[in-house]
Parts: structure tokens; C-alpha cells; sequence
């Protein structure tokens, strides 16, 4: 077999290959309300500023592996940030990045991101809880979220993002 033979096999190879990866990426978020679901099911919190040695939440997500290639290094990133006051001030009072290792193809995960009192940001609650005693008025929390992982060899990464608002 000659050089330019060879050749040809491995670039077809490698053509064959990233059809593939992308089919997979497709088949993922082609039906992201079944295989990409944060949270999947009731996210349950207490953000109870005046009792944050009792501040928690949960929030439960599934990621369904439907595509050729594992997905790798799948992690979830939360912020959590108040809102409040006449002005809609805002104090980040939570920021995290949790890995949850891979998915074989075809598996499901089935997890929680869990977060209890000593995750917060001390320092900002403490300052959220003295800026709403000289500006009383509800807290609004909103909750930012990005789930995502690597394909083969990471040639190809998944992000999606979501929003809540309690």
C-alpha cells in the first residue's frame, strides 16, 4: 500500500470520526426537555438570610447520555445572587463549580448539586442582611446555572444554561 493510500484511510477515518461527534452532540440536544434536564424536579432551599447557619438548597438534574462517545468531566456551575431593594441591588451569595465525573454512552446520571450553610459566601450574607436592615423590603434570589461536559478526546464540549427565580 503506497503513502498517499494510507493516507486517504486515515483521513477518511478521521472524517468518519467527527460525523460521528457531531451526530452525538445532536442526539443530546435535539431533545434537551429529556436527555439535559436541571433541575429534574423541585429544588428544594431555604435562603433565610436571618438564619443562614440554616441556609441550604438542592438541586436535583439527570443527564442522559444518548449519543456514540462518553461525555466527560460533566460539571455543574451555580450562582445564586439576591436582589433587593427599591433599586434592585444585587449580592452574589453563592458561586460554585461541582464536577461529576462521566457518562457511558447510552447511561443516564441521575444526581444532586447539594449545598449547605457553609457554602454561602459568609461575607456577603453578612453584608446582604445589614444593607436590608437600612433598606427593608422583599429578597428576590435568582439562581444562574450552566450544566456541561466534553466529548471524545475533547474535541467537543456541551454547555446548556438555565435561570430560576425564587
Amino acid at each position: 500500500m503506497n503513502i498517499f493510500k494510507l493516507l486517504k484511510w486515515i483521513l477518511i477515518s478521521l472524517v468518519l470520526f467527527m460525523i460521528l461527534n457531531v451526530y452525538s452532540v445532536y442526539l443530546i440536544v435535539s431533545n434537551p426537555e429529556v436527555n439535559l434536564k436541571v433541575p429534574d424536579g423541585e429544588v428544594t432551599y431555604n435562603f433565610n438570610v436571618l438564619e443562614w447557619d440554616e441556609m441550604h438548597f438542592t438541586v436535583p438534574f439527570s443527564i442522559t447520555n444518548a449519543g456514540y462517545y462518553d461525555i466527560q468531566d460533566i460539571f455543574i456551575y451555580i450562582n445564586l445572587t439576591a436582589i433587593y431593594g427599591e433599586q434592585n441591588n444585587t449580592k452574589l451569595i453563592f458561586s460554585k463549580l461541582k464536577s461529576f465525573g462521566n457518562i457511558s454512552a447510552g447511561q443516564i446520571l441521575k444526581d444532586e448539586y447539594k449545598v449547605g450553610p457553609n457554602d454561602f459566601l459568609q461575607a456577603n450574607i453578612i453584608a446582604l442582611i445589614h444593607e436590608t436592615f437600612r433598606n427593608p423590603g422583599p429578597i428576590q434570589y435568582q439562581m444562574d446555572i450552566i450544566m456541561g461536559g466534553r466529548f471524545s478526546l475533547n474535541l467537543m464540549s456541551l454547555q446548556i444554561q438555565t435561570q430560576l427565580i425564587f
